[in-house]
């Protein structure tokens, strides 16, 4: 799971600037200023209002953090789970809402966000606390950055390939 940045982010760059839409004043609106839009719109949601100063919202990955969210020691109360429930769900419809506008997210992605999900379980399950969140938060998006450089990497080397020897295939 992730917020604008991450998930509806990459299906932003994946989606390229086929078809725009207008706006009420005539102006035209990308598919991905719709979702982004839609997606700022989901996370403005005020149920989440009392887990933003101990979480970064939106999720975002591999985005640095404030030192007071890593060293937070304090675990989800029972106050706080109905928070956390509402950003994931804001964090579930904004990436449908891409899928819809943009097209599916690249495999490394939905790996990314398949641990991101779980660390928010963990997190609402009370098994780690705000600032272990926020860690894990760091690390998954060193991945997702590493998976996602060596696949632009393999593109490049495509295309060097492609240009000595143009295949017909």
């Amino acid at each position: 799971m992730k917020g604008f940045t991450g998930r509806a982010g990459v299906l932003l760059l994946s989606a390229g600037l086929a078809g725009c839409a207008s706006s009420p004043g005539g102006t035209k609106v990308t598919p991905e200023q719709d979702v982004k839009a839609k997606c700022d719109q989901l996370y403005a949601d005020s149920r989440i209002d009392p887990v933003r100063e101990r979480i970064q919202v939106p999720l975002t990955l591999g985005a640095p953090q404030d030192i007071d969210k890593l060293a937070n020691r304090t675990r989800p109360t029972d106050a706080d789970r109905p928070a956390i429930k509402a950003l994931w769900e804001a964090e579930e419809a904004c990436r449908r809402y891409g899928e819809q506008k943009l097209g599916s997210l690249p495999a490394y992605r939905m790996r990314s966000d398949d641990e991101m999900s779980e660390a928010l379980a963990d997190l609402y399950d009370g098994a780690i606390t705000y600032g272990q969140f926020a860690r894990r938060m760091l690390y998954i998006g060193e991945r997702d950055k590493a998976a996602r450089d060596s696949i632009d990497e393999e593109i490049r080397q495509r295309e060097k390939w492609r240009l000595m020897h143009d295949y017909n295939n």
